[in-house]
């Protein structure tokens, strides 16, 4: 038996076989080599949810070590019944990329497995340990980014409203949860600005988007700015923003 200063103890038993001996006396020599297991400290997954709509791609990674400092192996894998189908890149290394290219029905959840062992005994096949670990990630709807569209560059032919002139405007947003925007456009008074193009003005469609407005007769007073909005819509958010240009009255001193 083995006792720590902390009062802690191991112990182990070795039988030994007697055989007939003439003489009476015998003896035995026992040798013992200890080696303890890997410690597996850290078990991680990015992302840390498995999308429900399709195929989800990561990073798993396991950080262990030795109390011998001997070289370590490893192996990922899933529950031989596990519902989730999962391919490891890189199934005998520390780190793996891995997909999960399906779910059955009804699946809640997806577990992973990991075994870290630390080689044989010498001269035989015998692994000497194996240290596991198991880590289950949730089953999730795919997560909407609730972040309204943001605009970037923005751009107005003029900034001066004449009674009877036609204003260009264009302007360039994104969408973080990943969507298609979609525009609308608005001004404060006269009628509403038609649609322009903006591939016209060397602007991506995807990302911008255009319009034309004519300044309505009688000027504003002065001080008071005429506005052009454009709001810009997500269809995967359901969020919205707005982006105000503003054209100062001719009169303005």
């Amino acid at each position: 038996m083995v006792k720590d200063v902390f009062g802690l103890a191991n112990s182990a038993t070795f039988v030994v076989s007697v055989t007939s001996n003439a003489g009476g006396v015998g003896s035995a020599r026992v040798s013992a080599v200890f080696n303890g297991a890997p410690i597996i400290s850290v078990f991680t997954a990015d992302p840390g949810q498995i999308s429900m709509d399709g195929p989800t791609s990561g990073v798993m990674a396991v950080m262990a070590t030795d109390p011998e400092d001997d070289t370590l192996s490893y192996s990922w894998t899933v529950p031989s019944d596990s519902p989730c189908t999962v391919q490891f890149a890189n199934p005998t290394e520390a780190s793996t990329l891995f997909t999960v290219s399906s779910t059955a029905a009804g699946t809640s959840s997806c577990t992973f497995l990991v075994a870290v062992s630390d080689g044989y005994w010498p001269g035989t096949s015998f692994v000497r340990n194996i240290s596991t670990a198991s880590l289950t990630l949730a089953v999730t709807p795919p997560l909407v980014v609730q972040v309204p569209p943001i605009f970037g560059i923005a751009y107005q032919s003029r900034d001066i409203a004449t009674a009877g002139s036609l204003v260009t405007f264009a302007a360039i947003a994104s969408d973080p949860a990943g969507g298609n925007l979609t525009f609308a456009w608005s001004a404060s008074s006269g009628s509403a600005p038609a649609a322009g193009d903006p591939v016209s003005l060397g602007l991506d469609p995807a990302f911008a988007t255009a319009a034309t407005w004519t300044v309505p007769d009688g000027e504003p007073d002065a001080g008071s700015d005429l506005v052009v909005t454009v709001t810009a819509t997500s269809p995967v958010s359901n969020l919205q923003s707005s982006f105000n240009f503003s054209l100062a009255p001719a009169n303005q001193p």
